[in-house]
């Protein structure tokens, strides 16, 4: 359909001839903030108070809280934070 983006990764943006024109291929970034995502300070600060959070876990040395936070939500966290998004 016109007006839609190719699917698929690309490095930086480039136009691809098209028979309905030129459309631009989707780039994805982890350091660029976009409109889902944080942007490296955003996911910078992210990290650092997981990581508090993971070392006040540790710590405090219950079972009960090193379970879920530092294998469980941490790792759900990080991974949701540092997702790629897709720079338009």
């Amino acid at each position: 359909m016109p007006g839609e983006s190719v699917p698929g990764k690309a490095a930086p943006s480039r136009a691809v001839p098209s028979p309905d024109g030129l459309r631009f291929v989707a780039t994805y970034s982890r350091w660029r903030k976009t409109d889902s995502t944080f942007g490296p300070m955003g996911r910078s600060v992210w990290t650092v108070l997981v990581v508090l959070v993971m070392a006040m876990a540790v710590f405090s040395q219950n079972p009960f809280a090193i379970g879920p936070l530092c294998l469980i939500g941490a790792p759900l966290v990080l991974r949701s934070v540092w997702a790629k998004g897709r720079v338009t």
